[in-house]
């Protein structure tokens, strides 16, 4: 399950107004859903693969709506939608993480916002019921906000990190080679002159260090 937007949104959509049963129309009603703050044409993305089985239509105002149904027989209301993404049209096949639509704003409320709604499956009919409240919907209507909690995050591929400057490096091969050097010269001192004065090998910090050479230690 993946989250329908790549940022999760700071307002917390366990809070009212935006979360799922907080009153609406002076307490008339229930919120069916739950509302994720996010600029206006933030790609949403498609919490699990399916089926789309009402393509968009007007859902209030201005925005519209997009109904995904999924392999588990879940039915997920991605409302208050600008648009739907190209090629997402009724009886598309939808991945996981597939970007359906991008959030819109409506006239009478100064959010943009991803209103989502889910449903069990095992009801009929359209899923507004004006008949049905205190929610004005189906049956089978579900509070998704444990759903959204379980939904993964989008990752990206995670950057080699890049050495702090100062941090302490493995020594290379080449530096290695010196320490193994020096410590059999040491314990062979009569090979000494066989083998070439450790000048030769320059007096650089590094050649230094490969004399007193200590395996570096995890911090």
């Amino acid at each position: 399950m993946t989250f329908p937007l790549r940022k999760r949104p700071a307002a917390s959509y366990h809070e009212r107004p935006r979360a799922f049963g907080a009153p609406r129309a002076n307490g008339v009603r229930k919120h069916a859903g739950c509302d994720l703050y996010a600029p206006v044409g933030t790609e949403i993305l498609a919490v699990e693969a399916g089926t789309v089985t009402r393509g968009c239509y007007l859902f209030y105002d201005v925005v519209f709506a997009v109904e995904v149904t999924g392999a588990s027989g879940r039915i997920v209301r991605y409302g208050e939608i600008s648009a739907a993404a190209p090629g997402i049209r009724l009886g598309s096949q939808v991945s996981e993480g597939q970007v359906i639509a991008h959030v819109g704003k409506m006239k009478t409320v100064a959010q943009s916002m991803l209103h989502l709604e889910m449903y069990a499956g095992t009801g009929k009919g359209p899923l507004t019921d004006r008949q049905l409240p205190p929610f004005m919907r189906r049956a089978d209507l579900q509070d998704p906000s444990a759903f959204l909690d379980a939904c993964q995050d989008e990752t990206t591929p995670a950057t080699p990190a890049t050495a702090q400057p100062g941090a302490a490096r493995a020594p290379t091969r080449s530096l290695a080679w010196l320490a193994a050097l020096a410590a059999f010269l040491r314990r062979a001192p009569t090979w000494a002159a066989c083998a070439p004065p450790l000048a030769v090998l320059g007096k650089t910090q590094a050649a230094k260090a490969a004399i007193s050479f200590e395996p570096t230690r995890p911090g």
